[in-house]
């Protein structure tokens, strides 16, 4: 479903809600017409509308900055992402460069030092975008690039992506790469994501 963007639907829609909220509410007061119901209700009313508006505001701008409230299920979406997703670690948070998984021991890095170019380019020269490419052209096309992100576990680098930006007004994801062994565990997602949060890809 995707999301609606019109302003006249938006207030349509707000103006539905209300209307099927009075509506509810008071054919329950007049199944039960007495004072302690209604002021139960209004209570569970008010409660639940301090739930909905701390979900989009507290969330977005005291927990997550990064996080966009679009309805209670993105809401779920985004707690079961944060459970099973990336956890910064403090230096992360600090610099925006290295960011451990919460799980299966992968690690998110911004240090193109670490990159494995052999084993990126053997990548990239299958892919249907730069078939056959060499490894030169691999590596300096990276450092050219506005970000380079790499996924390691212990063993050894097990994914790539390199953001190219004019430094102004846009940026836009290159070579978005995971082994095939890590797929399935929402590393691309993750490597996106802290493109996204780490500073000075755009300006």
């Amino acid at each position: 479903m995707t999301d609606i963007t019109n302003p006249r639907l938006i207030k349509l829609k707000g103006v539905l809600f209300l209307l099927v909220g009075i509506l509810a509410s008071a054919l329950l007061v007049l199944e039960q017409p007495a004072l302690k119901v209604a002021v139960l209700l209004a209570i569970a009313v008010w409660c639940f509308c301090r739930f909905y508006y701390s979900r989009f505001m507290s969330s977005k701008h005291y927990v997550d900055g990064n996080y966009r409230f679009s309805g209670l299920w993105s809401f779920f979406r985004y707690l079961m992402q944060r459970r099973t997703g990336v956890e910064p670690t403090s230096s992360a948070k600090e610099s925006g460069t290295t960011t451990k998984l919460g799980r299966d021991n992968y690690e998110i890095d911004a240090a193109i030092s670490r990159v494995d170019w052999a084993r990126v380019h053997g990548w990239l020269t299958t892919s249907y975008w730069t078939p056959g490419i060499s490894q030169e052209r691999v590596e300096r096309a990276a450092r050219n690039s506005a970000l380079v992100v790499g996924a390691y576990t212990p063993e050894g680098q097990v994914g790539f992506l390199r953001v190219v930006s004019d430094w102004t007004r846009f940026a836009y994801l290159a070579d978005v790469w995971v082994d095939e062994a890590h797929r399935g565990h929402g590393l691309a997602r993750s490597m996106v994501r802290f493109a996204c949060n780490t500073p000075n890809s755009i300006r």
